[in-house]
């Protein structure tokens, strides 16, 4: 109400309502004045947060004017008040979870949720606001801050957060082998580590089996995460595709592994009799050709004995030489049709000198037959 300083009312005029901003005045708006009353009521726009003393010029139509300074105070507030929720606080690699709240605005307002990326929440018409995210595959094990920002039209605007906890996830395993190609009796040394979703490796105990080339086990063990192993494969193991497989909960690993095929002999001699061994992981079925090389007053005669021979891996067979060749001392060379020796090509004449020269001495056995 404006009065007269005779008390009566200004029956009208006009009123400005002022501020001080940045030490000038400015206008926030102007009104008219009726039987002594004013009404002031504007939207403020674009004026920055803080408190404000305001005051107001009256002048009548007379021109008669007076101004109130510092009548009243107003402050304005730019922030905007929200809640912030989550569904879950505890999640695993790859589990959805939702942020939700309410905003406390007479505006309509936009609300971004910050993670992995900036999301865009829904905001229904009672201003509650809800986004369905996902943790990604690879976050790591730890606690993660989700920020939010509310902003209106006006650039009042409001942040927080809320914190969620990612859990370590066995994700994958990794088998480390020291070769994946072997031969009887070799040694595989391995280690299986298990690895969780940033590759960092974990703790735990993996179940480690190995199985040969028609699925029965060779081994089963449970060792430490990373503890190296040694496996000794067997001296006639099959030639042929084996497992080495790792588990640890639902995750399993499995590496392929290869023995390869070994055709190898050996023999020694008794007495009169020659023991004949396959030492190979192959059925050996062949002719085996003895050579006995015997010297009598400077001349050199070669005797030839020829037998079939099959036997499994790790078989052995005996040839009596006694009942072969007369009695007397000779040099043995045993061809076993595997390459060790070439004798085709060779005349019987020649015969023992060539061998003589071709056999390393440390090869060559005496036997004495009766």
């Amino acid at each position: 109400y404006v009065f007269k300083q005779n008390g009566e009312n200004v029956e009208s005029g006009d009123a400005v309502i002022f501020v001080e901003e940045d030490e000038e005045l400015k206008s926030l708006g102007s009104v008219e004045v009726t039987d002594g009353l004013l009404s002031f009521n504007e939207q403020l726009i674009g004026m920055d947060a803080g408190v404000y003393s305001y005051g107001v010029r009256v002048t009548d139509d007379n021109g008669n004017s007076f101004e109130f300074e510092d009548y009243g105070i107003f402050s304005i507030e730019s922030n905007i008040d929200f809640t912030v929720e989550v569904s879950d606080e505890i999640l695993n690699p790859g589990e959805e979870f939702t942020v939700y709240g309410e905003v406390d605005s007479y505006n309509s307002v936009t609300v971004l949720v910050l993670y992995d990326k900036s999301y865009e929440a829904e905001v229904t018409e009672d201003n509650t606001y809800s986004v369905t995210l996902t943790i990604p595959s690879d976050a790591a094990p730890q606690a993660h801050e989700i920020q939010i920002s509310v902003e209106d039209d006006y650039g009042n605007a409001g942040t927080g957060s809320v914190v969620i906890f990612v859990n370590q996830l066995a994700t994958s395993l990794k088998n480390e082998l020291s070769s994946v190609d072997f031969l009887p009796a070799e040694t595989l040394t391995a280690a299986t580590k298990i690895l969780d979703q940033t590759g960092t490796e974990m703790t735990g105990k993996v179940n480690i089996d190995v199985y040969d080339p028609s699925g029965g086990e060779l081994y089963s063990g449970q060792h430490s995460a990373g503890e190296e192993i040694e496996f000794v494969f067997a001296k006639y193991s099959l030639p042929g595709d084996y497992e080495y497989v790792a588990s640890y909960e639902e995750l399993e690993k499995t590496t392929e592994l290869e023995i390869a095929k070994v055709k190898e002999t050996s023999y020694y001699v008794r007495g009169d009799v020659l023991y004949f061994t396959n030492e190979g992981n192959v059925l050996y079925e062949d002719t085996v050709t003895v050579y006995l090389i015997s010297t009598v007053d400077g001349d050199k005669k070669t005797y030839i004995v020829e037998e079939e021979v099959s036997l499994q891996p790790g078989g052995k067979t005996q040839i009596d030489l006694s009942e072969e060749v007369p009695s007397g001392e000779y040099e043995v060379v045993v061809d076993d049709g595997l390459g060790t020796i070439d004798i085709s090509k060779i005349d019987e004449e020649s015969l023992a000198t060539v061998i003589e020269s071709e056999i390393p001495e440390e090869e060559i056995e005496t036997v004495e037959v009766s």
